[in-house]
């Protein structure tokens, strides 16, 4: 009476040929005949599938940066962290490695309601080269997922926030950084609107309403800020913190 013992079916099975009169068959041995041709064509499938795989290839960041939290609308979210041993993903239904497999695509290694899952994890850059995206496919005959990058959720806490908030000097304009409430960070511009700065990653924020602009904040060895550098379609610019 234990999940996932075969003994309940071959009893079962036997009973059935008993009632019918029909021959003894060893359930057991055409079971586990069974699986093992199951595991031999599993295996061939694998093969074939690798004949694609190009090899002494390297991914194109440090595996860090691989490392968020990646969502779907329907399907919740993924997790990618960084241990020691390498990549490591985890949803709300599997977990498992992620082992490098070709350029930015990795592969998983997991368990799925007590079977083997392996599947590629295929990863994906904005327009600034930022890893953005991850792709997933969790059905064979079903496509590709593609789960969205999310910003850590740190950036949205006020201690994060408050090293960001001051006044910025560019070629003799004062910008200015404020708290939005406790969870935003607002950017004032002389002449300008002032604007919402949405998180991107690490210490990076895009401007709401302003495609292809952002700011990201740079530190010095002690953690201080020390400037901010705006990047926009017509440049790149650094402004001093006062």
């Amino acid at each position: 009476n234990l999940n996932g013992n075969s003994v309940t079916t071959f009893v079962l099975y036997n009973l059935i040929d008993r009632i019918l009169g029909l021959d003894q068959i060893d359930w057991s041995k055409r079971t586990k005949d069974q699986q093992a041709k199951s595991r031999a064509e599993a295996e061939k499938r694998r093969k074939e599938a690798d004949k694609d795989r190009i090899l002494n290839t390297t991914p194109s960041h440090r595996l860090e940066d691989y490392a968020g939290d990646y969502e779907h609308p329907a399907y919740g979210t993924i997790s990618v962290a960084k241990g020691e041993d390498g990549l490591r993903m985890k949803t709300p239904v599997l977990e498992g490695p992620l082992a490098h497999y070709h350029y930015d695509v990795f592969e998983l290694d997991a368990l799925l309601l007590g079977r083997e899952f392996k599947q590629k994890v295929s990863f994906a850059t904005d327009l600034k080269g930022q890893i953005a995206s991850l792709s997933v496919r969790f059905e064979p005959l079903a496509k590709e997922l593609v789960f969205t990058r999310v910003a850590e959720k740190k950036m949205a806490e006020k201690g994060f926030l408050e090293k960001f908030v001051g006044v910025y000097e560019l070629s003799g304009v004062e910008v200015q950084v404020a708290l939005r409430g406790d969870k935003a960070l607002s950017l004032t511009v002389p002449g300008q609107p002032e604007y919402e700065l949405v998180p991107s990653q690490g210490t990076e924020f895009n401007i709401k309403g302003l495609p292809d602009y952002s700011v990201e904040f740079k530190t010095d060895a002690a953690g201080a800020v020390i400037e901010v550098v705006f990047r926009q379609p017509n440049g790149t610019f650094t402004a001093k913190k006062k």
